[in-house]
C-alpha cells in the first residue's frame, strides 16, 4: 500500500462541482450542519479569519490551541493514512477548548449499497462501489466513536443514514464522478486498480441513468472534551 498517491482525487473544476454536491448531500440529507445536540450559539464573532494548518502535522501555533468551541471534520476518508485517523483527531482534539464538541463526518463506503432500480444486481455501480471501498483503509470509519471513548471525550454520539429517496440519482452520479477522477489521478496505483477491478465509469454512469444506484451513508460522530475540573463520565 506504501506507493498509493497522497490523494486519490483530482482538483480541477469538476473535482470543485463534486466537492459542492458532496457538501450539499450532507446538509439537505441529514438536515443540519452542525449537530443539534450542540449548545446553541447565541452570538456570532465579530470577525472571521481564514488561515491555512496542515492536518497531519501535530505542532499547532500556541495561539490556535484550545480556542474553538466546535471542531468540525468532514469527509477525510481520501486522505487518512494508513486507516489510522488518530494523528488527525489528537490535532483536532487540541483545537477544541475544554468543554467543547467535536463533529466528525464520513460516508463509509464498507456498508454502502450498489443494485438496480428494483434490488436486481448491477454489476458496473458494483464495480464503482468495491473500487472505493478497497482504495483506502476505511475500517476506522465505523469505529470513530470508540476511539472518541478512547480519546477521552464525553457525551459520545453516533448517527447513521442513507440519502433521502429523491437523492439517491444525485448520490450515484457523485460516485461516477469519484471512479472518474481516480481514473484520471495518473497514479499507476489507481490505474492498475481500476484495471484489476474492471471499473468502466461510463457503462456504470449508463446503469445510474436507467435507475441503478450506488450509495454511501452519511455517518455522524460527535463528541464533547472534558472540562478539566470534570471528572465524571456521561457517556
Amino acid at each position: 500500500m506504501d506507493n498509493q498517491p497522497a490523494y486519490v482525487l483530482g482538483r480541477d473544476m469538476y473535482s470543485s462541482i463534486r466537492l459542492n454536491l458532496q457538501h450539499y448531500l450532507w446538509k439537505d440529507g441529514l438536515g443540519y450542519l452542525t449537530h443539534p445536540s450542540f449548545s446553541h450559539v447565541k452570538y456570532l464573532p465579530h470577525n472571521v479569519t481564514l488561515d491555512v494548518l496542515d492536518c497531519l502535522n501535530s505542532e499547532l501555533p500556541i495561539e490556535l490551541q484550545e480556542t474553538f468551541d466546535i471542531v468540525h471534520l468532514r469527509l477525510w476518508l481520501g486522505v487518512v493514512p494508513n486507516g489510522d485517523p488518530t494523528t488527525l483527531l489528537r490535532h483536532a482534539l487540541k483545537l477544541l477548548r475544554p468543554g467543547g464538541y467535536i463533529q466528525w463526518d464520513e460516508f463509509d463506503p464498507l456498508r454502502g449499497i450498489a443494485e438496480g432500480p428494483n434490488g436486481e444486481q448491477s454489476p458496473y455501480v458494483a464495480k464503482v462501489l468495491t473500487l472505493k471501498q478497497e482504495i483506502r483503509d476505511h475500517r476506522w470509519i465505523e469505529r470513530l466513536p470508540e476511539l472518541f471513548k478512547q480519546f477521552g471525550l464525553e457525551n459520545i454520539g453516533n448517527e447513521f443514514a442513507f440519502e433521502q429517496p429523491w437523492q439517491s440519482k444525485m448520490a450515484s452520479d457523485m460516485s461516477c464522478a469519484v471512479a472518474h477522477e481516480m481514473e484520471n489521478n495518473g497514479s499507476p496505483f489507481l490505474t492498475e486498480k481500476i484495471k484489476t477491478l474492471g471499473v468502466s465509469v461510463p457503462l456504470a454512469y449508463s446503469e445510474v441513468s436507467q435507475g441503478a444506484r450506488v450509495l454511501q451513508p452519511f455517518c455522524v460522530a460527535v463528541g464533547r472534551k472534558r472540562k478539566q475540573n470534570d471528572s465524571s463520565n456521561t457517556e
